[in-house]
């Protein structure tokens, strides 16, 4: 005879034996034919409905986008690059290069954004920029796009007028720059000069001296109110290690203030060479001009970011 127990559907045999002790014999019986009944049926099999597979092409440009190429390497983006033609597209993608850009060099302004016009994508920018850093390292330096960008820049300053205008270069000659110093300079110089004669074809060349920045302005300034038409566009290039201690900061600053007020159509850039360029000092130079876009009006030709002595 089964026991009780053993007929008993699994979630009653828990229930105590001596719970059951006034179950009769026919219940037992009833439930053995019972279950013996239900093992003679034909099995039903339960159908489920077939899963739907998706796969990842499936999927929106922008899903991917998020999913994927978040914070990805630019290694990864050239490798995912390499698996189809659509990865490919997605991973040349601009707003990807200009963050990966972003966070490898920082300090993106217009410059920087027409230098990516010029490169015709951030990602040409991104290589360039990666391969001119490997060659100068450790030393800062723009690359090809950003050079030209800035040098495009004020070229149209002087193009935009009727009047004719002048750029003034004022190189720094002092004991701590260096010979490499000097020579990066001269070397920009000439590529400027390449580049606004190409840009600007009435462009004239001429030399002149000076000695510390304050006068070094002061020189270029009279040089240009005599040379110049009233009204005129009047463009002035520093280069200098940036080395100026707080007088002839100061002293800088009012020659340049006095400069624009005198003058007027007064626009300065800097470009740092050598080592410990005080950067903070040619700014307030550049904004004594009366200038408001002073951050794309710096740029590090040549620069060590550790002062070497």
């Amino acid at each position: 005879m089964t026991s009780v127990m053993q007929c008993l559907p699994a979630q009653l045999q828990d229930v105590p034996t001596s719970a059951l002790a006034s179950f009769n014999e026919s219940v037992v019986v009833q439930v053995s034919l019972a279950t013996q009944a239900k093992s003679k049926r034909p099995k039903q099999h339960l159908q489920l409905p077939k899963a739907q597979i998706f796969s990842i092409e499936d999927l929106p440009d922008e899903i991917i986008t998020a999913l994927m190429y978040q914070n990805l390497l630019h290694r990864d983006l050239c490798s995912l690059a390499q698996v189809s033609w659509r990865y490919r597209h997605l991973s040349s993608a601009n707003t990807q290069w200009e963050a990966l850009y972003n966070q490898a060099v920082g300090d993106v302004n217009d410059v920087t954004r027409e230098a990516a016009v010029l490169a015709q994508s951030w990602k040409e920018l991104f290589r360039c920029k990666t391969v001119s850093d490997r060659q100068a390292e450790p030393w800062l330096t723009p690359c090809q796009y950003e050079l030209h960008a800035v040098l495009q820049r004020i070229s149209s300053e002087q193009a935009s007028s009727s009047v004719a205008g002048g750029v003034t270069f004022l190189l720094d000659g002092s004991g701590s720059v260096s010979q490499e110093d000097f020579s990066a300079m001269t070397g920009f110089v000439s590529k400027a000069v390449t580049a606004m004669l190409a840009l600007v074809p009435a462009c004239k060349v001429r030399m002149n001296g000076g000695t510390n920045i304050a006068l070094a302005i002061l020189t270029a300034s009279e040089h240009m109110q005599s040379s110049l038409a009233v009204g005129a566009p009047r463009t002035m290039i520093l280069l200098t290690d940036g080395r100026i201690d707080h007088h002839q900061g100061q002293e800088a600053v009012q020659v340049t203030r006095n400069m624009a007020e005198e003058q007027g159509n007064v626009s300065i850039y800097s470009f740092g060479v050598g080592s410990g360029v005080d950067r903070a000092e040619l700014d307030k130079i550049v904004a004594a001009s009366g200038s408001s876009d002073v951050d794309c009006r710096y740029m590090a030709l040549a620069v060590h970011p550790e002062s070497l002595w």
